[in-house]
């Protein structure tokens, strides 16, 4: 089997194009992607905003559908997937619309948990738009927002073709598209900022081993813009602290309402013993500090080390500059030598 680096390198480029699972697409940019389909929130009376996802004025125990309009302009029939979907924090301090949120306190306060129906598959006819109504039953007594989003996904054919290139591999494109869904109810006093500290630990992320903090948004709504810092001391015996081994800050971070944001931390200098973390969220004027004692066993350091990917010292961009260079003057003396044979 003949394979060329000529090959590999544009197909290698083509995957990082290519692949695309899941892009987050406004509504109303939905139908001019090319697409074979697109989506549409209707506009709804407590709109509170010119906003094309749903943006909610709601009152207590409030009962709303939240139509969403469905275009299919292909000649073929098809079928699509709509999930309601909460709003999560993710590692980095962003916000993002593809899971159930999962922190303990957030239970009864999602979107996941105030509709009908969280999953459904429709079928469109071929060149027809479907109307999906999303039933919204409010909690009896509620504070702050409520946030996350309708998804909507193409459900592609067992039989669909793949791209593919000559040595069997192939790439299946999948889209689908989040309308973002915000639910205001009574406002909460406006120097709330309440965060805590969930669990913390040895962990792996993908394959890799990290210590992992939970910071918890304990506030019924987004905060924005936030700065948060991370320290972890050692403690000593006589339950004394040494001045920071490890530091790590999100200079502008998201938290979405009653979210937990899973922060991971380099590993290196955390070995068995006992440990203080210091954190400090802070957003304009307001600030909180949280401190917790924590300890690694060695049950949890082995745990942690099962299965577990080093991280590479190797500079890759170098290297692979050290390589081009190295490969340029190497075909410079093979053309000189030939040029002075001639």
């Amino acid at each position: 089997m003949k394979t060329t680096y000529a090959r590999i390198i544009p197909f290698a480029i083509s995957l990082l194009v290519g692949i695309s699972t899941m892009p987050m697409i406004n509504a109303d940019d939905a139908t001019s992607k090319g697409m074979d389909f697109g989506v549409r929130a209707v506009k709804q009376d407590n709109q509170m905003s010119d906003h094309t996802y749903f943006d909610l004025s709601m009152k207590d125990g409030q009962k709303q559908t939240l139509p969403v309009e469905i275009s299919n302009a292909s000649d073929d029939e098809m079928k699509v997937k709509v999930t309601v979907v909460d709003a999560t924090t993710t590692s980095i301090g962003d916000v993002q619309y593809l899971t159930t949120n999962d922190y303990d306190k957030a239970k009864g306060h999602r979107l996941t948990d105030i509709v009908e129906k969280t999953n459904q598959t429709i079928t469109i006819p071929k060149n027809d738009t479907v109307t999906v109504n999303i039933m919204v039953n409010s909690p009896k007594k509620m504070y702050g927002n409520i946030l996350g989003g309708i998804q909507v996904e193409k459900v592609m054919p067992e039989n669909a073709q793949s791209e593919s290139d000559d040595e069997g591999i192939s790439v299946r494109n999948s889209y689908s598209y989040v309308i973002g869904t915000q639910l205001h109810y009574k406002n909460l006093p406006k120097d709330q900022f309440d965060f805590s500290l969930g669990e913390i630990g040895l962990t792996k992320v993908n394959y890799r081993k990290k210590l992992s903090v939970d910071i918890n948004n304990d506030n019924q709504k987004m905060i924005s813009k936030a700065k948060t810092e991370v320290k972890v001391s050692n403690v000593r015996k006589d339950g004394s602290v040494t001045d920071p081994i490890l530091k790590d800050t999100i200079k502008s971070g998201s938290f979405a309402p009653m979210s937990t944001l899973h922060m991971p931390l380099d590993p290196d200098k955390i070995k068995v013993g006992d440990y203080q973390i210091d954190v400090t969220i802070t957003q304009g004027k307001q600030k909180k500090h949280l401190v917790k004692k924590f300890h690694i066993s060695t049950e949890d350091e082995k745990a942690a080390e099962k299965d577990s990917v080093k991280d590479s010292n190797i500079n890759w961009g170098v290297l692979a500059t050290i390589l081009v260079i190295s490969l340029g003057v190497f075909g410079f003396i093979i053309w000189e030598l030939k040029y002075k044979s001639r």
